[in-house]
């Protein structure tokens, strides 16, 4: 929410709306084994972007918030979730 690039040390993970964000245009994620190189990576990571590509990722995460991850908006993005999983399900059209 604050337009800011999260960087996530992870494996295995399931992000909400993936098929509606692109979490590579706002987002780094490391492998959980890479956890103790946290600083290296990031460093290094940081080292081959410039100030504008960072912002505006944070940007493009800003917007999704918005959109997609808004807490004061769960009750319709939930309620959609569930109509587009029961329409690909065939339990409604």
């Amino acid at each position: 929410s604050a337009g800011r690039v999260p960087i996530l040390f992870c494996d295995d993970y399931c992000l909400p709306f993936e098929d509606k964000i692109d979490y590579k245009k706002c987002s780094v994620i490391f492998g959980v084994q890479q956890a103790p190189l946290a600083g290296p990576l990031i460093k290094e990571w940081i080292s081959h972007r410039s100030i504008d590509e960072i912002i505006e990722m944070g940007k493009y995460g800003r917007q999704v918030w918005e959109k997609w991850l808004n807490r004061d908006d769960w009750p319709r993005l939930m309620t959609l979730a569930v109509e587009e999983q029961f329409k690909k399900d065939g339990l409604i059209r």
